[in-house]
């Protein structure tokens, strides 16, 4: 009578099931379960709950972390730049003028500042919610958000983020009366450009011989933007060491995994010479 040998059917089983970790093992193997298999589960299965999964996990969470962070540096880096032209055209005349904002191709900056500014703005609330799930973060919005804050701030009386939310894209010269001067919708939208202007010759007095020598208010975006470009950059190179390291972690473990069932293979193949 010929024996028909039939594998073992794998069991549906639920991690958690069994009081602990070893019981569920012993079990698994009273059920025909090899010790292939169960090194292979444990470094990655359907639920994604074993340490190649988590590890890989972690290392996808960390990169998209890290282009969020990416595209936020860049903004920093754009703002400064646009507030660094705004200093080396036009605060270098003593007084702002419609020749000199043209000269100085303020048509071309005045629409890249608010630009800037409102992409610099969506992706700090892509960070933000990054930040709630990982603390480490924290420190890094709160620099960054300092930075944010100067645009919230009074330019003359008026703020400045406000000024960009109700700019309606009119890039001409219309003085630097900082006051607010609303239209019949309750809006100015102009005000921006003379907030620019103003800041301009504020920056002139400020660092000009014969000038005022008072502090401008562009001296706080430059101190608060430069920190938090620091921060924003430190944390990027951070994660990038901690992505290399879950990566050599992740070889390691498929290392582990296939020299064990090397070693098994080798075990049984080994028992089996003996048997005959």
């Amino acid at each position: 009578m010929e024996i028909i040998r039939q594998e073992p059917i794998l069991p549906v089983f639920r991690l958690g099931d069994d009081p602990s970790f070893s019981d569920w093992i012993e079990k698994l193997k009273k059920e025909g379960v090899t010790l292939e298999i169960l090194v292979l589960l444990v470094m990655s299965n359907k639920k994604k709950t074993g340490a190649m999964d988590r590890t890989s996990q972690s290392i996808a969470d960390i990169v998209e972390e890290t282009n969020e962070l990416s595209k936020l540096q860049d903004d920093l880096i754009k703002l400064n730049g646009d507030l660094s032209k705004l200093e080396a055209g036009l605060g270098n005349v003593p007084s702002a003028s419609e020749e000199a904002w043209k000269a100085n191709k303020m048509e071309e900056l005045i629409q890249k500042i608010a630009d800037d500014y409102k992409q610099f703005i969506q992706d700090l609330a892509e960070v933000e919610k990054k930040g709630e799930k990982d603390p480490s973060l924290q420190a890094l919005l709160t620099t960054v958000k300092q930075f944010k804050a100067d645009f919230d701030t009074k330019i003359g009386g008026e703020s400045f983020s406000e000024a960009m939310e109700q700019w309606a894209n009119d890039t001409d010269f219309h003085g630097d009366d900082t006051g607010f001067h609303p239209n019949t919708q309750g809006q100015d939208p102009t005000r921006l450009n003379r907030i620019l202007a103003y800041l301009a010759e504020q920056y002139y007095q400020s660092n000009h011989s014969g000038g005022t020598g008072t502090q401008s208010d562009l001296a706080n975006f430059w101190m608060d933007g430069s920190a938090a470009q620091h921060m924003v950059s430190g944390q990027s190179q951070q994660q990038t060491i901690q992505v290399q390291a879950y990566m050599q972690t992740l070889n390691g473990y498929d290392n582990s995994a296939q020299e064990m069932i090397k070693a098994m293979n080798e075990l049984k193949t080994k028992m089996a010479q003996l048997a005959v």
